[in-house]
């Protein structure tokens, strides 16, 4: 209802004031209502005067809050459809965090201060930060799975270290990886020997063997700690691909631990960052490597053992037989001699007697 309104049934109201007022007066003073007697009772009681603005008086209240219930009323109105407009608002959002759609973004009204928007935006936020988490924990999990798989399928050292390194680097996204295994075949000389390296699928052999202590590998070895480098010294090492040649951003030393003691060194470099989770997932996948490097290797010794000795008793064999050749060649000789002794001695006695000896 617009202002006019109240303003007049107000005014309208506000008539029967003076007019119960005028009527009472002529009843009491006994005058007839006209308008000369309507102006002597204004004359006789000024009083008449004040309330002949109570139409004026009325409307204008009512006017000022019909205009204030009208105001209300708006504000009300904006209100309720600004609170419609954000349950909507809310529930798309919602309905896209259900969807897995973790970057929908949550726009108010009331600006990037509303506590709405802070409370969605924290619970995305969280949502995204559960999510992250869940998907890293997966990723190291099906890697400790994929690896176990991997270190089943070959009982060849050689074999077995090419497709670690290879399959790690692809795993992990990396560009290049080397293995390296701990020779100790010559007492007091032990030394890291590069068995395999892999890079942008192609595997790249070099003679390379490093001295405990020397440079970041033969130090890993002593400390036996994995190293970590975010910025990695100019010239270390660089990554060859089709476009030339590269320094990497980071680099990544792990020990293979295997009973507190270093069966090898693996290095991995790569145009990004290594995160958190891909370097824990690196130091307990090295000490499963480790395990099965040592169970192979001592699977080759014992297999070079075997061989060792089925070698000396073939040998032995030979030996034996070439022995017991001899042994009947010998006999034979000894029997032939005998046999001959016999005989001169009869060819002897034979003479004696022809001789009368």
């Amino acid at each position: 209802m617009k202002t006019k309104y109240y303003f007049w049934i107000g005014f309208i109201i506000g008539l029967l004031f003076p007019m119960t007022a005028w009527a009472m007066d002529f009843y009491l003073r006994g005058l007839s209502s006209t308008f000369e007697h309507v102006l002597t009772l204004h004359r006789i009681n000024p009083v008449h005067w004040i309330i002949d603005t109570a139409p004026l008086v009325l409307g204008i209240i009512l006017a000022y809050f019909g205009h204030r219930n009208r105001i209300r009323q708006k504000k009300i109105q904006f209100e309720n459809t600004f609170a419609l407009n954000r349950i909507v608002k809310i529930t798309s959002f919602i309905k896209e965090l259900n969807k897995g759609n973790l970057d929908a973004e949550y726009h108010d009204e009331k600006g990037e201060k509303s506590d709405v928007k802070i409370l969605l935006d924290s619970f995305r936020n969280q949502l995204k930060t559960n999510q992250e988490s869940e998907g890293k924990r997966a990723w190291v999990s099906e890697g400790l799975a994929k690896f176990a798989d991997i270190l089943k399928r070959s009982s060849d050292l050689k074999v077995l270290s090419d497709h670690i390194i290879s399959q790690l680097v692809k795993y992990l996204g990396a560009n290049q990886g080397s293995l390296f295994l701990l020779n100790d075949t010559e007492e007091g000389n032990p030394y890291l020997e590069l068995f395999s390296c892999f890079a942008f699928d192609t595997k790249k052999i070099a003679e390379r063997k490093i001295a405990p202590g020397q440079g970041l590998l033969g130090q890993c070895y002593l400390e036996k700690e994995m190293q970590y480098l975010s910025e990695v010294p100019k010239g270390y090492i660089t990554i060859t691909s089709g476009l030339g040649k590269a320094e990497p951003r980071s680099v990544i030393i792990i020990p293979m631990l295997l009973n507190e003691e270093v069966e090898g060194i693996i290095e991995l470099a790569s145009f990004k960052e290594i995160e958190t989770h891909e370097r824990e997932f690196l130091k307990k996948i090295a000490e499963n490597i480790a395990a099965s490097i040592g169970i192979v290797k001592v699977n080759e010794r014992t297999r070079k053992l075997l061989n060792e000795a089925k070698k000396q008793a073939d040998i032995m064999r030979e030996q034996e037989l070439i022995m017991k050749e001899n042994m009947e060649d010998l006999s034979g000789f000894q029997e032939e001699s005998l046999r001959k002794e016999v005989e001169y001695k009869e060819r002897i006695k034979t003479l004696e007697e022809k001789l009368g000896l």
